[in-house]
Formats: C-alpha cells, sequence, structure tokens
C-alpha cells in the first residue's frame, strides 16, 4: 500500500508538471531568440516562488500568491456555508426544533423560523456568491466577487455569533471565531 501511494505522488508530480518551466530557464540570444531550454546551474538561473506562483500553478493562471489564498479560503468557505445552508433546507423540521430549543429562553423564541430563513438565505447567498468569485478570478484574474462574498459571509457569522451569545452558548459562538479570522484573513490580503 505504502509503495503504491508513493507511485500515486510521483506520478502526480510529474504530471503536473510535466508542462510547467518551473526550474528551467531560456537561453536566449542577444537578438531576442530562443536557443533551447536549459535546466538551471545556478541558484539565480531558477524561478523565485512569486515569479512561479504568477506565471501559473499546475497550468491555472494567477496574478499572485494573495489572489491564489484568497481562492482557496474562498473554495473552503463556499463548501462550508453552501453544505450548511442545503443542510438548513433539506432538514429544515430538525433545524427549527433545534433553533426553538436552543433560543427557548431568549428574545428570538417567538420568531426563531424567521431567523432560520434568514440565516438559510445569507448562507446561501454568501456561498453562491464565494462559487462565482472563484470562477471569475480563476477566468478574469479578479477577485472581487471573492471579497463580495467575504463580506456576506463575515455578516452572516456576525448574525450567528450574536445569536450564540444572547443564547448564552459560549463554545458555540467560540467555534465561530476561526471562521472569522479566515474571511478577515482573506479580506485583508486584498489590499
Amino acid at each position: 500500500m505504502k509503495k503504491l501511494y508513493i507511485v500515486a505522488v510521483l506520478f502526480m508530480v510529474v504530471f503536473l508538471n510535466a508542462g510547467s518551466k518551473i526550474g528551467m530557464y531560456e537561453n536566449k540570444k542577444p537578438n531576442g531568440e530562443n536557443n533551447q531550454i536549459h535546466f538551471g546551474k545556478t541558484v539565480e538561473d531558477y524561478v523565485s516562488v512569486d515569479d512561479r506562483i504568477r506565471i501559473d500553478l499546475f497550468g491555472i493562471r494567477f496574478r499572485g500568491p494573495f489572489e491564489l489564498c484568497q481562492t482557496l479560503i474562498a473554495i473552503f468557505l463556499m463548501v462550508v456555508f453552501i453544505q450548511s445552508g442545503v443542510d438548513k433546507v433539506l432538514n429544515r423540521k430538525d433545524n427549527l426544533d433545534f433553533f426553538k430549543s436552543h433560543f427557548s429562553k431568549t428574545i428570538f423564541k417567538n420568531i426563531t423560523a424567521i431567523l432560520l430563513t434568514i440565516l438559510t438565505i445569507l448562507e446561501l447567498i454568501g456561498g453562491i456568491v464565494l462559487a462565482y468569485g472563484v470562477f471569475h478570478a480563476l477566468y478574469f484574474l479578479d477577485t472581487i466577487w471573492i471579497f463580495n462574498g467575504f463580506v456576506i459571509l463575515s455578516i452572516t457569522l456576525i448574525f450567528l455569533i450574536s445569536g450564540q451569545r444572547i443564547a448564552k452558548d459560549y463554545i458555540g459562538a467560540a467555534d465561530l471565531i476561526p471562521y472569522f479570522i479566515l474571511i478577515m484573513l482573506g479580506i485583508m490580503s486584498m489590499y
């Protein structure tokens, strides 16, 4: 099994880098013509990590490492929030029962159905905007829609954490903090 795993990893490394010029440089003549591609002989001959990512990563172009991170954060949050929103739609009764018991001693006890609907809509809209943002980032090399999705999901998380704190579920509120920090890192990497 270990041998199969090693072979698979080596195959992926070779396959994914097959068309890449990472670790190579072009030998250019003074007139600008390319003679041939040689393996780099010194450290200066190799392209830096930033330049490699700026050129392309496994055939997908990114403007830089920040855009790559923003896209990966967006994919992660897209999966989390779309799954959560779809779960709230498919298992509405169970989620509504949980909300009713969770908020039974709060000011929200009579409006749990409305709150669940608002939360579901915000999660789905945020996840869908991120899905479009990932497409837009990969196709147009622009992350503005990822930024919009991050803002929508940060508002969603502020609503969630407010509800958890009002319900005195401090552990549940603390569980949301890593998601909020991840979104803030994604937003801060935009500028």
